[in-house]
Protein backbone atom coordinates (compact mmCIF):
# COMPACT_ATOMS: atom_id res chain seq x y z
CA UNK A 1 0.00 0.00 0.00
CA UNK A 2 3.03 2.31 -0.01
CA UNK A 3 2.18 3.50 -3.53
CA UNK A 4 -1.15 4.81 -2.31
CA UNK A 5 0.61 7.29 -0.05
CA UNK A 6 2.77 8.56 -2.95
CA UNK A 7 0.05 8.91 -5.57
CA UNK A 8 -3.66 9.50 -5.27
CA UNK A 9 -5.70 6.33 -5.48
CA UNK A 10 -7.91 6.16 -8.57
CA UNK A 11 -10.68 3.55 -8.51
CA UNK A 12 -11.73 2.69 -12.07
CA UNK A 13 -15.23 1.41 -12.81
CA UNK A 14 -13.85 -0.67 -15.71
CA UNK A 15 -17.09 -1.90 -17.29
CA UNK A 16 -18.41 1.66 -17.35
CA UNK A 17 -15.75 2.32 -20.03
CA UNK A 18 -16.12 -0.99 -21.86
CA UNK A 19 -16.92 0.88 -25.08
CA UNK A 20 -13.60 2.71 -24.94
CA UNK A 21 -11.38 -0.20 -23.89
CA UNK A 22 -13.24 -2.59 -26.18
CA UNK A 23 -13.34 -0.21 -29.15
CA UNK A 24 -17.11 -0.60 -29.12
CA UNK A 25 -18.21 3.01 -28.91
CA UNK A 26 -20.84 2.39 -31.58
CA UNK A 27 -23.51 0.14 -30.05
CA UNK A 28 -24.87 -0.69 -33.49
CA UNK A 29 -21.63 -2.07 -34.87
CA UNK A 30 -21.81 -5.78 -35.61
CA UNK A 31 -18.14 -6.74 -35.99
CA UNK A 32 -16.36 -7.37 -32.71
CA UNK A 33 -12.71 -6.21 -32.74
CA UNK A 34 -9.83 -8.61 -32.17
CA UNK A 35 -8.90 -8.91 -28.50
CA UNK A 36 -5.29 -7.87 -28.99
CA UNK A 37 -6.54 -4.34 -29.67
CA UNK A 38 -8.27 -4.33 -26.27
CA UNK A 39 -4.95 -5.23 -24.68
CA UNK A 40 -3.23 -2.34 -26.45
CA UNK A 41 -5.84 0.13 -25.21
CA UNK A 42 -5.65 -1.19 -21.66
CA UNK A 43 -1.85 -1.12 -21.70
CA UNK A 44 -1.78 2.45 -23.00
CA UNK A 45 -4.30 3.62 -20.40
CA UNK A 46 -2.45 1.93 -17.54
CA UNK A 47 0.90 3.41 -18.52
CA UNK A 48 -0.54 6.91 -18.71
CA UNK A 49 -2.66 6.59 -15.56
CA UNK A 50 0.33 5.40 -13.54
CA UNK A 51 2.14 8.69 -14.14
CA UNK A 52 -0.02 10.52 -11.58
CA UNK A 53 -2.21 7.89 -9.94
CA UNK A 54 -2.19 4.55 -8.20
CA UNK A 55 -4.74 2.72 -10.35
CA UNK A 56 -7.07 0.08 -8.91
CA UNK A 57 -9.76 -1.57 -11.05
CA UNK A 58 -13.21 -2.70 -9.94
CA UNK A 59 -15.42 -5.03 -11.97
CA UNK A 60 -18.99 -6.13 -11.33
CA UNK A 61 -19.23 -9.74 -10.25
CA UNK A 62 -22.98 -10.17 -10.57
CA UNK A 63 -24.04 -9.05 -7.10
CA UNK A 64 -27.79 -8.94 -7.59
CA UNK A 65 -29.80 -6.31 -5.79
CA UNK A 66 -33.36 -6.13 -7.07
CA UNK A 67 -32.55 -2.81 -8.76
CA UNK A 68 -29.48 -4.03 -10.64
CA UNK A 69 -31.07 -7.36 -11.58
CA UNK A 70 -34.11 -5.67 -13.12
CA UNK A 71 -31.88 -3.37 -15.20
CA UNK A 72 -29.75 -6.32 -16.29
CA UNK A 73 -32.75 -8.45 -17.29
CA UNK A 74 -34.26 -5.62 -19.33
CA UNK A 75 -31.02 -5.18 -21.30
CA UNK A 76 -30.76 -8.92 -22.00
CA UNK A 77 -34.35 -9.05 -23.25
CA UNK A 78 -33.69 -6.21 -25.69
CA UNK A 79 -30.61 -8.03 -26.99
CA UNK A 80 -32.52 -11.21 -27.71
CA UNK A 81 -35.46 -9.42 -29.32
CA UNK A 82 -33.34 -7.08 -31.48
CA UNK A 83 -30.58 -9.59 -32.35
CA UNK A 84 -27.88 -7.40 -30.83
CA UNK A 85 -24.84 -7.95 -28.70
CA UNK A 86 -22.56 -4.92 -28.66
CA UNK A 87 -19.79 -6.49 -26.63
CA UNK A 88 -18.10 -9.84 -26.12
CA UNK A 89 -19.67 -12.30 -23.69
CA UNK A 90 -17.46 -12.70 -20.65
CA UNK A 91 -16.07 -9.21 -21.14
CA UNK A 92 -15.72 -8.79 -17.37
CA UNK A 93 -13.42 -11.85 -17.33
CA UNK A 94 -11.45 -10.59 -20.32
CA UNK A 95 -10.94 -6.97 -19.32
CA UNK A 96 -10.04 -8.03 -15.77
CA UNK A 97 -7.28 -10.34 -17.00
CA UNK A 98 -5.85 -7.70 -19.33
CA UNK A 99 -5.59 -5.23 -16.46
CA UNK A 100 -3.96 -7.90 -14.27
CA UNK A 101 -1.44 -8.66 -17.03
CA UNK A 102 -0.53 -4.98 -16.90
CA UNK A 103 0.24 -5.23 -13.17
CA UNK A 104 -2.94 -3.54 -11.93
CA UNK A 105 -4.81 -4.67 -8.81
CA UNK A 106 -8.23 -5.93 -9.92
CA UNK A 107 -11.15 -6.29 -7.51
CA UNK A 108 -14.25 -8.28 -8.52
CA UNK A 109 -17.13 -7.05 -6.37
CA UNK A 110 -18.31 -10.02 -4.36
CA UNK A 111 -19.66 -8.84 -1.02
CA UNK A 112 -21.79 -5.94 -2.25
CA UNK A 113 -22.98 -4.07 -5.34
CA UNK A 114 -20.08 -2.86 -7.52
CA UNK A 115 -20.94 0.85 -7.09
CA UNK A 116 -21.13 0.38 -3.31
CA UNK A 117 -17.75 -1.35 -3.34
CA UNK A 118 -15.94 1.25 -5.47
CA UNK A 119 -17.17 4.23 -3.47
CA UNK A 120 -16.48 2.52 -0.15
CA UNK A 121 -12.92 1.61 -1.18
CA UNK A 122 -12.24 5.12 -2.51
CA UNK A 123 -13.57 6.74 0.68
CA UNK A 124 -11.56 4.43 2.95
CA UNK A 125 -8.33 5.19 1.05
CA UNK A 126 -8.85 8.93 0.32
CA UNK A 127 -9.13 8.20 -3.40
CA UNK A 128 -11.24 9.23 -6.35
CA UNK A 129 -13.64 7.31 -8.58
CA UNK A 130 -13.49 7.24 -12.39
CA UNK A 131 -17.02 6.46 -13.59
CA UNK A 132 -19.59 8.24 -15.72
CA UNK A 133 -22.42 6.71 -13.65
CA UNK A 134 -24.29 9.57 -11.96
CA UNK A 135 -25.48 7.15 -9.26
CA UNK A 136 -22.02 7.52 -7.71
CA UNK A 137 -23.33 10.76 -6.18
CA UNK A 138 -26.04 8.96 -4.20
CA UNK A 139 -23.72 8.05 -1.33
CA UNK A 140 -23.87 9.66 2.08
CA UNK A 141 -22.08 9.47 5.42
CA UNK A 142 -24.39 9.88 8.40
CA UNK A 143 -26.95 11.40 6.06
CA UNK A 144 -24.61 14.02 4.52
CA UNK A 145 -23.18 13.88 0.96
CA UNK A 146 -20.02 11.80 0.86
CA UNK A 147 -16.76 13.66 0.19
CA UNK A 148 -15.35 11.54 -2.66
CA UNK A 149 -14.30 13.06 -5.98
CA UNK A 150 -16.11 11.55 -8.98
CA UNK A 151 -14.44 11.80 -12.41
CA UNK A 152 -16.77 11.21 -15.35
CA UNK A 153 -14.24 10.76 -18.17
CA UNK A 154 -10.59 10.99 -19.14
CA UNK A 155 -8.43 12.26 -21.95
CA UNK A 156 -5.14 10.64 -22.99
CA UNK A 157 -2.55 13.26 -23.91
CA UNK A 158 1.09 14.16 -23.35
CA UNK A 159 1.96 10.76 -21.96
CA UNK A 160 -0.63 10.78 -19.17
CA UNK A 161 -4.37 10.98 -18.54
CA UNK A 162 -6.34 14.10 -17.67
CA UNK A 163 -9.47 13.46 -15.61
CA UNK A 164 -12.74 15.33 -16.03
CA UNK A 165 -14.31 15.95 -12.63
CA UNK A 166 -18.08 15.59 -12.64
CA UNK A 167 -19.78 18.39 -10.67
CA UNK A 168 -22.32 17.43 -8.06
CA UNK A 169 -25.77 18.78 -8.95
CA UNK A 170 -28.17 20.21 -6.41
CA UNK A 171 -31.23 18.73 -8.09
CA UNK A 172 -32.92 15.49 -7.08
CA UNK A 173 -31.00 12.28 -7.82
CA UNK A 174 -32.53 9.52 -9.92
CA UNK A 175 -31.30 6.96 -7.40
CA UNK A 176 -32.20 6.59 -3.74
CA UNK A 177 -29.47 7.75 -1.32
CA UNK A 178 -27.25 5.06 0.17
CA UNK A 179 -24.97 5.14 3.17
CA UNK A 180 -21.37 4.33 2.32
CA UNK A 181 -20.29 0.91 3.55
CA UNK A 182 -17.60 1.02 6.24
CA UNK A 183 -15.29 -0.88 6.15
CA UNK A 184 -15.15 -1.75 2.40
CA UNK A 185 -16.99 -4.95 1.43
CA UNK A 186 -15.28 -8.16 0.35
CA UNK A 187 -13.79 -8.53 -3.13
CA UNK A 188 -12.05 -11.40 -4.95
CA UNK A 189 -9.27 -11.27 -7.54
CA UNK A 190 -10.62 -14.00 -9.81
CA UNK A 191 -14.09 -14.78 -11.16
CA UNK A 192 -15.24 -18.35 -10.64
CA UNK A 193 -18.86 -19.41 -11.08
CA UNK A 194 -18.80 -21.71 -8.07
CA UNK A 195 -17.97 -18.77 -5.79
CA UNK A 196 -21.18 -17.06 -6.88
CA UNK A 197 -23.19 -20.24 -6.40
CA UNK A 198 -21.87 -20.86 -2.89
CA UNK A 199 -22.82 -17.31 -1.94
CA UNK A 200 -26.38 -17.56 -3.24
CA UNK A 201 -29.31 -18.87 -1.25
CA UNK A 202 -31.36 -20.20 -2.92
CA UNK A 203 -28.86 -21.41 -5.50
CA UNK A 204 -30.14 -19.45 -8.51
CA UNK A 205 -27.78 -18.33 -11.28
CA UNK A 206 -28.86 -15.98 -14.07
CA UNK A 207 -27.32 -16.52 -17.49
CA UNK A 208 -27.10 -13.86 -20.21
CA UNK A 209 -27.71 -13.88 -23.95
CA UNK A 210 -24.11 -14.24 -25.15
CA UNK A 211 -24.84 -14.13 -28.89
CA UNK A 212 -26.69 -11.77 -31.22
CA UNK A 213 -28.38 -14.89 -32.64
CA UNK A 214 -29.98 -16.27 -29.48
CA UNK A 215 -33.36 -15.64 -31.07
CA UNK A 216 -32.44 -17.83 -34.06
CA UNK A 217 -30.04 -20.50 -32.74
CA UNK A 218 -30.97 -20.68 -29.06
CA UNK A 219 -29.08 -19.68 -25.96
CA UNK A 220 -25.47 -20.87 -26.04
CA UNK A 221 -25.49 -21.44 -22.27
CA UNK A 222 -28.17 -24.11 -22.75
CA UNK A 223 -26.15 -25.84 -25.47
CA UNK A 224 -23.18 -26.14 -23.09
CA UNK A 225 -25.19 -27.26 -20.04
CA UNK A 226 -23.55 -30.76 -19.90
CA UNK A 227 -20.08 -29.19 -19.91
CA UNK A 228 -21.11 -26.76 -17.17
CA UNK A 229 -22.28 -29.74 -15.11
CA UNK A 230 -18.77 -31.16 -15.43
CA UNK A 231 -17.20 -27.83 -14.46
CA UNK A 232 -19.42 -27.61 -11.37
CA UNK A 233 -18.36 -31.16 -10.46
CA UNK A 234 -14.66 -30.39 -10.86
CA UNK A 235 -15.16 -27.34 -8.62
CA UNK A 236 -16.45 -29.74 -5.93
CA UNK A 237 -20.07 -28.61 -6.12
CA UNK A 238 -22.59 -31.35 -5.48
CA UNK A 239 -25.91 -29.57 -4.88
CA UNK A 240 -28.54 -28.90 -7.58
CA UNK A 241 -28.28 -25.42 -9.11
CA UNK A 242 -31.17 -23.48 -10.64
CA UNK A 243 -30.27 -21.55 -13.78
CA UNK A 244 -32.43 -18.92 -15.47
CA UNK A 245 -31.75 -17.73 -18.99
CA UNK A 246 -33.49 -15.67 -21.71
CA UNK A 247 -34.59 -17.20 -25.00
CA UNK A 248 -37.06 -16.48 -27.76
CA UNK A 249 -40.51 -18.04 -27.65
CA UNK A 250 -41.77 -18.37 -31.20
CA UNK A 251 -45.38 -18.95 -30.20
CA UNK A 252 -45.70 -15.76 -28.14
CA UNK A 253 -43.17 -13.84 -30.25
CA UNK A 254 -41.49 -12.61 -27.10
CA UNK A 255 -38.51 -13.14 -24.84
CA UNK A 256 -39.14 -15.66 -22.06
CA UNK A 257 -36.98 -16.46 -19.03
CA UNK A 258 -36.70 -20.22 -18.80
CA UNK A 259 -35.55 -22.17 -15.76
CA UNK A 260 -33.59 -25.40 -15.54
CA UNK A 261 -32.14 -27.38 -12.64
CA UNK A 262 -28.54 -28.45 -13.19
CA UNK A 263 -26.86 -31.19 -11.17
CA UNK A 264 -23.03 -31.45 -11.14
CA UNK A 265 -22.05 -34.46 -13.22
CA UNK A 266 -18.61 -35.97 -14.02
CA UNK A 267 -19.67 -37.45 -17.40
CA UNK A 268 -17.88 -34.84 -19.53
CA UNK A 269 -14.94 -34.04 -17.24
CA UNK A 270 -12.52 -35.10 -19.98
CA UNK A 271 -13.81 -32.36 -22.29
CA UNK A 272 -12.68 -29.65 -19.85
CA UNK A 273 -9.18 -30.53 -21.06
CA UNK A 274 -10.11 -30.65 -24.75
CA UNK A 275 -11.92 -27.39 -25.65
CA UNK A 276 -11.94 -28.00 -29.40
CA UNK A 277 -13.59 -31.38 -29.02
CA UNK A 278 -16.07 -29.86 -26.56
CA UNK A 279 -16.96 -27.22 -29.14
CA UNK A 280 -17.86 -29.94 -31.66
CA UNK A 281 -19.65 -32.10 -29.09
CA UNK A 282 -22.28 -29.52 -28.12
CA UNK A 283 -23.92 -27.89 -31.18
CA UNK A 284 -26.50 -25.10 -31.12
CA UNK A 285 -29.89 -26.17 -29.76
CA UNK A 286 -31.85 -25.25 -32.91
CA UNK A 287 -31.40 -24.44 -36.57
CA UNK A 288 -32.37 -21.02 -37.97
CA UNK A 289 -35.38 -20.63 -40.27
CA UNK A 290 -33.23 -18.58 -42.67
CA UNK A 291 -29.49 -18.09 -43.06
CA UNK A 292 -28.34 -15.46 -40.51
CA UNK A 293 -26.30 -12.43 -41.67
CA UNK A 294 -22.63 -13.34 -42.03
CA UNK A 295 -21.37 -10.78 -39.52
CA UNK A 296 -23.80 -11.92 -36.82
CA UNK A 297 -23.00 -15.58 -37.50
CA UNK A 298 -19.29 -14.83 -37.15
CA UNK A 299 -19.92 -13.18 -33.77
CA UNK A 300 -22.06 -16.13 -32.73
CA UNK A 301 -19.24 -18.59 -33.47
CA UNK A 302 -16.83 -16.41 -31.50
CA UNK A 303 -19.33 -16.26 -28.63
CA UNK A 304 -19.48 -20.06 -28.55
CA UNK A 305 -15.72 -20.27 -28.09
CA UNK A 306 -15.73 -17.59 -25.40
CA UNK A 307 -18.58 -19.17 -23.40
CA UNK A 308 -16.83 -22.53 -23.66
CA UNK A 309 -13.58 -21.06 -22.30
CA UNK A 310 -15.52 -19.19 -19.60
CA UNK A 311 -16.99 -22.50 -18.38
CA UNK A 312 -13.59 -24.21 -18.37
CA UNK A 313 -11.96 -21.24 -16.63
CA UNK A 314 -14.64 -21.24 -13.92
CA UNK A 315 -14.28 -24.97 -13.32
CA UNK A 316 -10.51 -25.28 -13.48
CA UNK A 317 -9.18 -21.84 -12.52
CA UNK A 318 -7.22 -21.52 -15.79
CA UNK A 319 -7.17 -17.85 -16.88
CA UNK A 320 -9.51 -17.33 -19.81
CA UNK A 321 -6.88 -15.52 -21.91
CA UNK A 322 -4.55 -18.49 -21.53
CA UNK A 323 -7.30 -20.74 -22.89
CA UNK A 324 -7.81 -18.42 -25.88
CA UNK A 325 -4.08 -18.31 -26.60
CA UNK A 326 -3.67 -22.08 -26.43
CA UNK A 327 -6.85 -23.29 -28.12
CA UNK A 328 -8.50 -20.43 -30.02
CA UNK A 329 -5.83 -17.83 -30.90
CA UNK A 330 -8.04 -16.55 -33.74
CA UNK A 331 -10.08 -14.72 -31.07
CA UNK A 332 -7.02 -12.62 -30.24
CA UNK A 333 -5.36 -12.30 -33.65
CA UNK A 334 -6.33 -9.24 -35.72
CA UNK A 335 -8.89 -10.03 -38.39
CA UNK A 336 -9.50 -6.69 -40.04
CA UNK A 337 -6.22 -5.80 -41.80
CA UNK A 338 -5.57 -2.42 -43.33
CA UNK A 339 -6.24 -2.12 -47.04
CA UNK A 340 -4.57 -1.66 -49.41
CA UNK A 341 -1.42 -3.18 -47.94
CA UNK A 342 1.32 -5.63 -48.67
CA UNK A 343 3.06 -8.11 -46.38
CA UNK A 344 6.74 -7.77 -45.58
CA UNK A 345 9.01 -10.71 -46.39
CA UNK A 346 11.81 -9.73 -44.02
CA UNK A 347 10.16 -8.18 -40.95
CA UNK A 348 7.94 -9.79 -38.31
CA UNK A 349 5.34 -7.91 -36.31
CA UNK A 350 5.43 -9.32 -32.75
CA UNK A 351 2.62 -8.45 -30.35
CA UNK A 352 0.90 -9.24 -27.02
CA UNK A 353 4.19 -8.51 -25.24
CA UNK A 354 4.20 -8.22 -21.42
CA UNK A 355 4.53 -4.66 -20.14
CA UNK A 356 8.03 -5.02 -18.68
CA UNK A 357 9.63 -7.28 -21.28
CA UNK A 358 13.25 -6.37 -22.06
CA UNK A 359 14.93 -6.43 -25.46
CA UNK A 360 17.31 -9.13 -24.23
CA UNK A 361 14.34 -11.47 -23.70
CA UNK A 362 13.19 -10.99 -27.30
CA UNK A 363 16.77 -11.40 -28.53
CA UNK A 364 16.83 -14.79 -26.83
CA UNK A 365 13.37 -15.73 -28.10
CA UNK A 366 14.40 -15.29 -31.76
CA UNK A 367 18.12 -16.12 -31.46
CA UNK A 368 17.84 -19.44 -33.34
CA UNK A 369 16.51 -17.59 -36.42
CA UNK A 370 19.43 -15.12 -36.64
CA UNK A 371 17.56 -11.79 -36.80
CA UNK A 372 19.53 -8.74 -37.87
CA UNK A 373 17.74 -6.49 -35.38
CA UNK A 374 14.98 -6.50 -32.76
CA UNK A 375 13.11 -3.29 -32.00
CA UNK A 376 10.57 -2.90 -29.18
CA UNK A 377 8.23 0.03 -29.84
CA UNK A 378 8.06 2.52 -26.98
CA UNK A 379 6.24 5.78 -26.34
CA UNK A 380 8.13 9.12 -25.94
CA UNK A 381 8.66 8.32 -22.25
CA UNK A 382 10.31 4.98 -23.02
CA UNK A 383 7.36 2.79 -22.01
CA UNK A 384 6.89 -0.44 -23.96
CA UNK A 385 3.77 -0.31 -26.18
CA UNK A 386 3.23 -4.07 -26.27
CA UNK A 387 4.62 -4.82 -29.72
CA UNK A 388 7.92 -5.07 -31.54
CA UNK A 389 9.49 -5.64 -34.96
CA UNK A 390 12.05 -8.34 -35.71
CA UNK A 391 14.15 -7.82 -38.85
CA UNK A 392 15.89 -10.52 -40.93
CA UNK A 393 18.58 -10.47 -43.63
CA UNK A 394 17.08 -13.30 -45.64
CA UNK A 395 13.71 -14.80 -46.41
CA UNK A 396 14.65 -18.29 -45.21
CA UNK A 397 15.25 -17.19 -41.59
CA UNK A 398 12.18 -14.96 -41.75
CA UNK A 399 9.96 -17.89 -42.81
CA UNK A 400 11.40 -20.21 -40.17
CA UNK A 401 10.59 -17.66 -37.45
CA UNK A 402 7.14 -17.04 -38.92
CA UNK A 403 6.27 -20.72 -39.10
CA UNK A 404 7.15 -21.48 -35.49
CA UNK A 405 3.75 -21.86 -33.84
CA UNK A 406 4.35 -21.29 -30.13
CA UNK A 407 6.18 -18.33 -28.62
CA UNK A 408 5.87 -17.76 -24.88
CA UNK A 409 7.32 -15.29 -22.39
CA UNK A 410 6.53 -16.88 -19.06
CA UNK A 411 2.91 -18.02 -19.39
CA UNK A 412 1.98 -15.29 -21.88
CA UNK A 413 1.67 -16.36 -25.50
CA UNK A 414 3.33 -14.05 -28.02
CA UNK A 415 1.95 -13.72 -31.53
CA UNK A 416 3.85 -13.10 -34.75
CA UNK A 417 2.82 -12.23 -38.28
CA UNK A 418 4.41 -10.50 -41.26
CA UNK A 419 4.59 -6.77 -40.82
CA UNK A 420 1.78 -5.06 -42.74
CA UNK A 421 3.13 -2.34 -44.99
CA UNK A 422 0.51 0.04 -46.39
CA UNK A 423 1.14 0.68 -50.07
CA UNK A 424 2.93 3.99 -50.71
CA UNK A 425 3.40 4.47 -46.97
CA UNK A 426 6.73 3.94 -45.29
CA UNK A 427 5.64 4.32 -41.67
CA UNK A 428 5.32 1.29 -39.40
CA UNK A 429 1.81 0.16 -38.56
CA UNK A 430 0.18 1.79 -35.59
CA UNK A 431 -3.15 1.55 -33.84
CA UNK A 432 -5.10 4.76 -33.95
CA UNK A 433 -5.78 6.19 -30.49
CA UNK A 434 -9.28 5.68 -29.13
CA UNK A 435 -11.17 8.93 -28.86
CA UNK A 436 -13.05 9.36 -25.61
CA UNK A 437 -16.25 10.84 -26.97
Amino acid sequence: MSQITKKKLLCLDALNFSGIFGGLTNKRRTNWPALWKINVRVKRFVQKANVDFHLVVFIDYGYETEETLNKWRTRREKEVKNRTRAIYPGFNFIIGEYFKRNNVDVHFSYGADNDDTIVSYAYANSGGVLSSDSDMFRYTLNGSPLDVTIYSNFLESNGKITLHEKPRTNGPSRAKPREVIVPPPQTVNQMLDYQLILRKNPKIVYKSSPSPLTRDLGNIHVAFTPLRQAAYYRANLRMPITEKYPDWNEESQSVVWYEQTVTPDPKYLYLLDDPKKALDTFPDIRKPATEPPADLLKNHMTARKIVLCEIISSGTGTPILSLFEKHFPEIILPNHPQSPYTLSEDTLYVFNLPTKVKKSVLDGLFKEFHPSRVRIISDPNGRNQGYAFVFFNNKKDFNRALNKKDYYIGDVRIFVQPKRVPINEASEEKIEPVKNE
